[in-house]
């Protein structure tokens, strides 16, 4: 399979990757064991995808803590995302999407390594991941990402998903 990655530069790139996000969410937390349904993501990502919402994500590319890629298959339409931060205590995080069908074929370890290369400087790494998402926890294992026994609550609008979201951690 053939991608390109690159660093998200525009207007247009942001818009499509928040449409790339979008679709992954609806695949990646529907859950009907959990009475979360697909309607219910939607609308979640669809209330913050505002205009307002869109400045403020597009004057963040630019930070100089920051950093976001995309990944793109040989037509050039996104297929993945991964951006990260450094914060004001030292703590790196990110957050990684990938189009359901191009998981398992090295875009998500490709993005992913870029971005720990990138958080290097930072004195460890966070990330939330929803205790139901078996198949990203394995992943991030796969990067020395460990529980750190940290829980935090799911909220989808006001569905809260009590102690859903497991902290998993890479120390330096």
């Amino acid at each position: 399979m053939k991608y390109t990655i690159s660093i998200v530069r525009t207007k247009k790139e942001l818009l499509e990757l928040l449409k790339m996000v979008r679709t992954t969410w609806i695949a990646t937390y529907t859950n009907p064991e959990r009475n979360l349904s697909s309607s219910m993501i939607a609308a979640h990502i669809d209330q913050h995808n505002n205009d307002e919402y869109i400045k403020m994500r597009f004057k963040a590319l630019k930070g100089k803590n920051r950093k976001n890629w995309v990944a793109k298959n040989i037509n050039g339409r996104i297929i993945g995302w991964i951006g990260c931060e450094i914060n004001n205590e030292n703590i790196g995080s990110f957050g990684i999407y990938i189009l359901p069908s191009y998981q398992g074929h090295g875009v998500g370890t490709k993005l992913l390594s870029k971005a720990i290369k990138w958080l290097g400087r930072a004195e460890k790494i966070e990330i939330n991941v929803l205790d139901y998402n078996k198949k990203t926890i394995q992943f991030y294992k796969k990067f020395g990402l460990k529980f750190n026994g940290k829980k935090d609550d799911f909220i989808v609008g006001k569905f809260v998903g009590k102690g859903w979201s497991l902290r998993m951690e890479l120390k330096k």
